[in-house]
């Protein structure tokens, strides 16, 4: 798995692609080294809009993988707001195979205070964010 983080205008883009298995835990450390370096823009820049693309990333995902990552990132976003008085607002988009068409992991997220949502579609998610990005940009 390999990333990029880009600090836009209003908000963060982080570009997730490759392999990612979440039954070894070396796909978990990847995912946790990855959201190190973006908490820390996050805070350095204080932002509280993150976009994931993740429609170049490739694994097999069960019920339970969505149930962990799903928890896995309302704790690390509470951790992320404790004390600051504005929400992060986190969008992801991904491929369709790896999304539930029932939203579990987002509807999971949710019912536990992370303000997310997830699509296939990369202006839907911005829209949702309420970006407001040039067509050169939506990349």
């Amino acid at each position: 798995m390999e990333y990029i983080i880009e600090n836009r205008k209003s908000y963060l883009y982080v570009k997730v692609s490759g392999q990612i298995s979440l039954m070894n835990p070396s796909g978990w450390g990847k995912i946790k080294s990855t959201r190190s370096s973006v908490v820390a823009t996050i805070k350095k820049n204080n932002i509280n809009k993150l976009l994931i693309d993740g429609r170049d990333v490739s694994a097999k995902v069960t019920m339970i993988d969505r149930f962990l990552v799903a928890k896995f990132f309302v704790e690390e976003n509470l951790k992320l707001i404790a004390g600051q008085s504005r929400l992060l607002k986190i969008a992801f988009v991904g491929n369709r195979s790896l999304l539930d068409p029932g939203k579990f992991g987002e509807t999971v997220a949710r019912n536990r205070g992370l303000n997310g949502f997830v699509t296939d579609n990369l202006q839907e998610a911005l829209n949702w964010l309420e970006v407001d990005v040039p067509v050169e940009e939506n990349s």
